[in-house]
Formats: C-alpha cells, sequence, structure tokens
C-alpha cells in the first residue's frame, strides 16, 4: 500500500471510530489485539489482516471497500440497514431458487416424456405392446 493510501486507510479507520463514538481501546478489545496495535494502524496506517479488516468493518459497521480504499460511499450501516440489506438478498435468493425448480421441474418433465417415447420405440422394436 502507498504512503498516501496508508494515511487515507489511517483517516478512515479514525473517522469511523470518532462518528461511531468508540475508542481505539473498544477497537482493540473487539479485535482481541493490543492497543498498540490499533495505534498503529489509526496513527501509522498499517493496514490489519483481512480477518481484522472484517471485524472492525462490522464493529465500525462500514464496507471494507471504504475502509480500505475509501473507494465509494462511507455507507455506515445501521442494525436496521443491515437487517433489510439482509433481508433483500434473501428475498432475491428465494426467488431464483424458486426460478431454478421451476427449470428443474422442466427439465424433469421433458427427460419423462422423452423416456416415455424411447420405451414406446423399444417396445415396438420387440414387438411388444405397452
Amino acid at each position: 500500500m502507498s504512503a498516501e493510501k496508508l494515511n487515507g486507510f489511517a483517516k478512515r479507520l479514525g473517522e469511523a471510530l470518532e462518528i461511531r463514538g468508540y475508542r481505539p481501546a473498544d477497537l482493540a478489545k473487539e479485535c482481541e489485539v493490543y492497543n498498540s496495535t490499533v495505534h498503529h494502524w489509526v496513527k501509522l496506517g498499517r493496514k490489519p489482516k483481512p480477518a481484522q479488516l472484517c471485524r472492525i468493518a462490522k464493529f465500525l459497521k462500514v464496507k471494507i471497500d471504504w475502509l480500505t480504499s475509501g473507494e465509494g460511499d462511507r455507507d455506515f450501516i445501521s442494525e436496521t440497514g443491515s437487517v433489510v440489506i439482509l433481508q433483500d438478498r434473501i428475498a432475491a435468493s428465494l426467488k431464483r431458487i424458486e426460478s431454478l425448480e421451476n427449470e428443474m421441474a422442466a427439465v424433469q418433465r421433458e427427460s419423462d416424456r422423452r423416456n416415455a417415447e424411447w420405451d414406446q420405440w423399444k417396445a415396438e422394436q420387440e414387438g411388444v405392446s405397452i
């Protein structure tokens, strides 16, 4: 990461802590790291490990992309907002599942039809009527 992006990361992390009303010590406790580790993140812009980034973003209710690169909206997600986003994703997934189930049923019907035709043809070839 470049020095400019590191400083940006530190600035965004500090901003998120401030807006959420947390102290660096709160983040250290949440991430199960030393206070000095959080100091390195906030003051020096050192990048946390990926697993820690996920915990930080979840704890501060921010998107990882914004936190790491500054891209996109800050998009602090409220508890209610998180639920709405998840409900929307679940609803979309359920619609997709229903669509796939309908496609599978159509494929099964076509397969059954072709099997019946095959059985009919085979019986005719053997001189047996079904």
